[in-house]
């Protein structure tokens, strides 16, 4: 709308110039032609009144050529002034917020369901694989999403990632993570890991301690501005998880807000990630 708001003003800009030059050579011309058919006589006398009659052309040019130099400006101004209006009111409602105001008011029909599959990844662990199989594409930004189940010794050693986010959401036991900038730490149960690749990242992510460590792990995608941004984290422990409950129903705000609970973790792609408990027979 505002590129073909600004051809307007500058189609209109080009007539009115065009226009306003083509009446001033006109006068140009007249005022040539009539000096070159003055006797010589008469040129060489001129009286009061000539002269007054002669500036008559001048002065009429100069007001043309002072219009034609103000109404361009005046043009370009408003086009400056809608131009920036329309920037505010497209910018007033930014993707987060867009993201958010997406409220599940009504039901919605499903469109596909899939099973998830098993396969193996990384040394020796298996995970079950919804988003990213051949099967179901094209969910950008969501990219992968995995439930693991991994056991010691197996695990994801070194391994690289660039350009997206990924989010790790503890079921069950512990995850040690550790990168080659000297990042480590430890996630467990109900912990949330949420590390940006940004330009680039080798990482490793280990089980901790005996038994099964369970949970999910979403990849996201990063917008082409985002894909060289540094490398970063924010862990968040299961404590500082917003969460509430209403009628029966308990929501974990992992990312974005629900039921007027907001997630404190800041999303470069605008996600809303809620992981709901629904106690039988609840009004949900």
């Amino acid at each position: 709308m505002t590129r073909s708001m600004m051809r307007r003003f500058s189609s209109t800009t080009s007539t009115i110039y065009t226009t306003l030059s083509s009446r001033l050579g006109r006068i140009n011309a007249t005022r040539r032609h009539h000096h070159h058919h003055l006797p010589a006589a008469a040129a060489s006398r001129r009286t009061p009144c000539t002269a007054a009659t002669a500036s008559r052309p001048k002065s009429k040019a100069r007001r043309l050529l002072l219009l034609l130099l103000i109404v361009p400006l005046v043009l370009l101004l408003a086009a400056s002034l809608l131009f920036r209006a329309a920037m505010s009111s497209s910018s007033s409602s930014s993707p987060s917020d867009a993201a958010a105001a997406v409220a599940f008011e009504k039901p919605r029909t499903v469109v596909k369901k899939l099973m998830a599959e098993s396969q193996p990844e990384g040394d020796g662990a298996t995970v079950r694989r919804s988003i990213g199989r051949h099967e179901l594409r094209n969910l950008d930004p969501f990219l992968m999403l995995d439930e693991f189940s991994v056991s010691k010794p197996a695990g994801f050693p070194d391994h690289p990632h660039r350009g997206f986010e990924t989010v790790t959401y503890m079921l069950d036991g512990a995850f040690t993570h550790q990168d080659f900038a000297g990042h480590k730490g430890t996630i467990r149960t109900g912990d949330v890991q949420w590390m940006t690749a940004g330009r680039g990242i080798v990482h490793s992510e280990m089980p901790a301690g005996p038994g099964t460590s369970k949970g999910l792990q979403l990849w996201v995608n990063l917008s082409s501005r985002n894909k060289m941004i540094e490398p970063g984290y924010q862990e968040i422990q299961s404590k500082d998880i917003a969460c509430t409950t209403s009628d029966g129903v308990t929501v974990r705000v992992i990312a974005g807000q629900s039921m007027g609970a907001q997630s404190p973790v800041c999303t470069r792609t605008p996600t809303m990630y809620l992981d709901f408990t629904v106690r039988p027979h609840a009004a949900a």
